[in-house]
């Protein structure tokens, strides 16, 4: 009876220490598993967060691009309105220029 007992208290040890076992086990498989998921969520996260930039920095160079055009568009309009307006004064300039000179000329 008392080897009975003792044997049935051998196996209940027995069976607490494989069940502290596995239960190490499985933790240590459940925390590697865990971090590889994690993993696998940063590298997504990173994925997506470089999709999402790229996405912004093509946004932002047609924007600029298309500024840069409308800039350069009215900077030639304007350049050509200046050109056409002294163009308009050049002879008047030319007369203007002529007269002192020879007014200087003259009286001299």
């Amino acid at each position: 009876m008392f080897i009975d007992e003792l044997t049935r208290i051998q196996e209940t040890e027995a069976k607490a220490d494989q069940m502290v076992r596995d239960a190490r086990s499985g933790s240590k498989r459940t925390l590697e598993e865990a971090r590889t998921q994690a993993q696998k969520i940063l590298t997504d996260a990173e994925g997506r967060a470089k999709e999402i930039y790229d996405g912004f920095i093509s946004e932002g160079e047609k924007i600029s691009a298309k500024e840069y055009d409308e800039f350069m568009k009215k900077t030639q309009a304007d350049s050509d309105a200046m050109i056409a307006k002294a163009a308009a004064k050049k002879q008047q300039a030319v007369d203007l220029i002529a007269e002192r000179i020879v007014n200087t000329s003259v009286n001299r």
